[in-house]
């Protein structure tokens, strides 16, 4: 955030910022490659703050404040020395703080030194800005013909990466006309830009902790529908067992009533295959999409879809269109919607790997050590509100011997069976848990232990009803069950679970293919 108001010179905003910053960075010194450099950021809004507010202070206070900028700038020398990526930008700002200082030999020396290195690290936008502020200095030193060198080089380099802002800032310095654009445009678009950044910053904000996958997905298309634009839009991504892209998030702001999906399938195919985002302004107008049946069907005008891609590993597509009107997607949306989707595939990462983490690979229900976690946290909820839960523990009859008859290959297709049967059965706001091989665990939300008996009994008669075929033989089993319930016969997790297993061990003793509430 500091260095986002910093680049569009909202100083005391970006100071504010970026001592917050400094102050976790020095307290916690963590993720050093993504905090070393806020020391060469930091001397750099300083010195802004000094050339705005020079004029206004007494001499002890530009003294402090020179002092201020010296010290960051030293620090930031010495922080970024070992990370190449990093000391362009430190040796850049020490030679604005000598320019500052009338020390123009220092700071030539070093604004060429920033340049080389930067040039030399492909490290393109700091280049940039270290040609254009050197251009600034060489102007004020009087050396005119090299100043208009380093801005053109500058200009072409913040055309090349479309750094607008900058692009924008060299234009007026080399008196080149922007487009045309009248100064009612010209703020428009900057509002627009300001909006949609906003947008983005918002986001990542929001996004960067969730971990639930469904939601993580509808904000994310959320955000892509509002600074775009679009009417509808599809959220697809990659399943990890078959490859393919499947639709998670669906939104339709323009109220179609067709149940079918909207959007075609073959410009989706075609992102997901090659990786290169698909920008329209009509579709059905266009000739390379003239062979795309699914357009002319929907009569698609204005499509935008770009790739979900993280590590160079495409996890899915957005697709956004508007079918009422052509011409509302613009390269600045494409830009736009990149930056969203480069955020939201990193956070998709987090959310998946957070997911492997907490469920079971055979199975999909949550394992051993997330079920307790969440146990845990049903009893501090349930205390609070002052409400009871169940909780059933079963496990499969004769396992060991049904594996012994049929192979182990059939007794994971028996428990991945079973553990879809169980999600069909419970709520939303249920839990349910591999405990351990073929042990279940499931937490029934403010149910009392007359409703545990009849959730149980559904259970009961579900998979033992349910069949798997295997190697020309229907296959199925059965389950004994324990239900403990909460606060009725145990207030903490690991008394609920023992009584709810002994519960379960007298189901056995009685023939099995049984339910058992603790103490009946």
């Amino acid at each position: 955030m500091g260095v986002l108001y910093l680049e569009r010179r909202y100083v005391k905003k970006a100071i504010e910022y970026l001592e917050k910053a400094r102050g976790i960075y020095e307290k916690n010194n963590f993720v050093k490659q993504y905090t070393v450099y806020i020391y060469h950021y930091l001397a750099d809004a300083y010195i802004y703050e000094y050339i705005n507010e020079k004029d206004r202070l007494v001499r002890k206070q530009r003294n402090i404040l020179l002092k201020k900028i010296k010290k960051y700038c030293k620090i930031a020398l010495n922080k970024t020395r070992h990370w190449p990526t990093h000391y362009g930008g430190a040796l850049r700002v020490n030679a604005k703080y000598c320019a500052l200082i009338k020390d123009n030999y220092k700071a030539e020396r070093l604004f060429i030194e920033s340049i080389e290195l930067c040039e030399k690290n492909g490290r393109k936008y700091e280049l940039a800005k270290g040609m254009y502020e050197y251009g600034i200095f060489l102007e004020y030193v009087e050396k005119v013909e090299e100043s208009r060198k380093y801005l053109e080089l500058a200009y072409n380099l913040f055309k090349e990466i479309d750094s607008k802002v900058y692009e924008r800032r060299v234009a007026e310095l080399l008196g080149i006309a922007e487009d045309g654009a009248s100064s009612t445009e010209r703020f428009s678009r900057e509002l627009r830009y300001s909006q949609r950044l906003s947008s983005i910053i918002t986001l990542s904000r929001d996004i960067s902790s969730v971990l639930d996958l469904d939601e993580l997905l509808r904000r994310i298309m959320t955000v892509a529908i509002q600074v775009t634009g679009a009417k509808n839009g599809y959220l697809m991504i990659k399943d990890e067992k078959t490859y393919e892209i499947k639709t998670w998030v669906m939104e339709d702001l323009a109220g179609s009533d067709s149940e079918q999906d909207e959007f075609s399938k073959s410009i989706v195919n075609q992102v997901f295959q090659t990786g290169q985002a698909v920008l329209t302004t009509n579709a059905m107008e266009d000739e390379k999409f003239y062979n795309f049946h699914s357009i002319f069907v929907n009569e698609l005008k204005s499509i935008l879809c770009v790739p979900l891609k993280y590590n160079n590993e495409i996890k899915g597509v957005c697709y956004l269109s508007n079918s009422l009107s052509s011409g509302v997607f613009t390269d600045e949306s494409l830009d736009v919607l990149t930056a969203i989707m480069t955020q939201a595939a990193i956070s998709l990462e987090n959310a998946t790997l957070y997911k492997l983490a907490i469920t079971d690979g055979l199975t999909e229900l949550y394992t051993h050590m997330h079920f307790k976690f969440l146990l845990k946290k049903m009893i501090e909820s349930s205390k609070k509100n002052e409400h009871q839960f169940a909780l059933i523990i079963f496990d499969i009859d004769k396992f060991k011997k049904f594996n012994d008859a049929h192979g182990h290959q059939a007794g994971d297709m028996i428990l991945s069976s079973l553990a879809r049967v169980v999600k069909e059965v419970l709520r939303i706001e249920d839990v349910a848990a591999r405990y351990g091989g073929e042990e279940f665990a499931v937490i029934l939300s403010e149910t009392d232990e007359a409703k545990a008996r009849v959730v149980a009994g559904r259970l009961k008669h579900a998979i033992s009803s349910n069949v798997v075929e295997y190697n020309g033989q229907n296959l199925s089993v059965t389950i004994s069950m324990g239900i403990s319930i909460f606060p009725l016969h145990a207030d903490d997790s690991s008394t609920l679970i023992r009584l709810a297993d002994e519960a379960m061990y007298l189901s056995k003793e009685n023939g099995r293919n049984t339910i058992t509430v603790y103490g009946k």
